[in-house]
């Protein structure tokens, strides 16, 4: 039986909590698609990157690492928030909200290609665990 810590010391929480940040992008993203035309509207965002650099950055000044890629360990990813939250903004170059059809196709292309590099990191530490496991390559 594979202990769980032992999972906590791959990129498993991180890439976890990456893609669930980016499936509610994916949701957010579409609600503003949604409301493009309903006056008063504000665009919802979700903030996870910034969260995720506050954490390393509050790692890195707690702990000295032995490699400038060590991430975060399975505590700092419970405690990372993956946050929705409306705009400030009012209305944009639409005059009704502040959603821009343009911005919000950018955002869910960047949001997709962050999702697949994640699922397929998700994939390829699963593979190393199988191949540590069974000691096979295929």
């Amino acid at each position: 039986m594979i202990d769980k810590n032992r999972l906590n010391e791959t990129l498993l929480p991180l890439l976890s909590k990456s893609m669930d940040a980016y499936a509610l992008r994916q949701k957010a993203i579409a609600n503003n698609v949604a409301n493009a035309e309903t006056p008063g509207y504000r665009r919802l965002e979700v903030e996870f990157e910034e969260q995720l650099q506050e954490v390393m950055r509050r790692r890195r000044n707690t702990l000295t690492r032995t490699d400038v890629q060590h991430l975060p360990n399975q505590q700092d990813m419970d405690e990372l928030p993956v946050t929705l939250k409306e705009t400030d903004r009012d209305a944009d170059g639409n005059g009704l909200n502040s959603v821009d059809i343009d911005q919000e196709m950018a955002s869910l292309a960047k949001t997709l290609l962050g999702f697949r590099f994640s699922s397929r990191m998700t994939r390829n530490e699963f593979d190393l665990l199988r191949k540590a496991i069974t000691g096979n390559s295929y």
